[in-house]
């Protein structure tokens, strides 16, 4: 049980056999899912309240599902890389993470990552963190 002041945010991400994403969120940031090709990425983001805020018993969180094809990327990730600002007090913002991986989808996951977190270090410009860190780029191999 988290603290009357304390609250955190989730979310739960399933892919079957068959390429059905199913994800639950828990008031966290969207899911950015990539598929070569098409310049838009899609975003899932159902509805859920946080996790410490409400009494279990008023608690209701919604599904929502998305086919991948093989090859699509899914990108998750926690606020505190959308919202650490820089020393002009300018947050990263979510657009610039997704077009950041838009542009470089070309590179396997592991390169796209470790350059899109040092874009991030760069925009920084050697700030301090004030939020948990956390990026995951999952590919859909069929």
């Amino acid at each position: 049980q988290l603290p009357d002041d304390r609250f955190m945010s989730g979310v739960l991400v399933s892919i079957d056999h068959l390429g059905v994403l199913t994800t639950v969120n828990a008031g966290h940031t969207d899911i950015i899912i990539f598929r070569d090709g098409t310049e838009q990425p899609a975003s899932l983001n159902p509805d859920g309240p946080l996790l410490g805020v409400f009494p279990e018993n008023m608690l209701h969180f919604e599904e929502e599902n998305y086919q991948l094809q093989p090859g699509d990327r899914v990108l998750i990730f926690t606020d505190g890389i959308i919202e650490q600002k820089n020393k002009k007090n300018e947050m990263y913002k979510r657009n610039r993470l997704s077009d950041f991986v838009q542009k470089h989808l070309m590179n396997p996951n592991e390169q796209l990552l470790n350059s899109l977190l040092n874009d991030w270090k760069i925009f920084c410009d050697g700030t301090q963190p004030e939020d948990d860190i956390t990026v995951l780029l999952v590919e859909y191999t069929g």
